[in-house]
This record gives C-alpha cells, sequence and structure tokens, in this order.
C-alpha cells in the first residue's frame, strides 16, 4: 500500500490497462487492452500467483512484497502487423 497506484487501486478497485510489444514500425501495433478488478487474493490463490510470477522473474523470489490479481472484466487483443491484421474482444459473461 505504499505506492500511489495500489492506494487508488484499493479505494477504486476497477482499473484499466495496456500492454504492449515494443516495435519500431510506425502504425504497427501488437499488444492487449484491458479492464478489471483489483484484488487482494486469499493465501492459496497469492500463493499460486506467486509460483507462476517467480518462475517468469526467478530473481523476485529473493524480494518481499505483496502480490495483487486483476479479475479481468474485458480484454481486446490487437495484432496489426502486415498479414495479420487481427482484434481480438473478450468479454466476461455477467
Amino acid at each position: 500500500e505504499k505506492t500511489r497506484h495500489i492506494r487508488e487501486a484499493l479505494i477504486n478497485s476497477l482499473v484499466a490497462g495496456t500492454i504492449v510489444e515494443r516495435n519500431r514500425l510506425p502504425g504497427v501495433i501488437k499488444g492487449l487492452q484491458f479492464t478489471g478488478i483489483f484484488k487482494t487474493p486469499g493465501e492459496e490463490l497469492a500463493n499460486q500467483a506467486k509460483q507462476c510470477y517467480y518462475l517468469r522473474y526467478p530473481f523476485a523470489s529473493v524480494m518481499k512484497g505483496q502480490v495483487w490479481i486483476i479479475e479481468p472484466l474485458w480484454i481486446k487483443m490487437t495484432d496489426n502487423t502486415p498479414l495479420v491484421g487481427k482484434k481480438i474482444v473478450w468479454e466476461r459473461p455477467l
């Protein structure tokens, strides 16, 4: 709860974000946009999330820190590289 983003997400749990692949070609976008609900996971889910995270970032296992999760509500994947030109949208059923 030390960072501004965490403090704000704890007040308003509806969050949005973007993950974009770095690319030097103008106009070529490949990435995700999402909205979701920011949550503090229970112990079991936190342990699962840490295991996944540490597989990708093993150096992080020696650092202490809280694990947070985002339950996705809407995701759009965009890949407009030549010959692909695709957008896929997923929305959580209500």
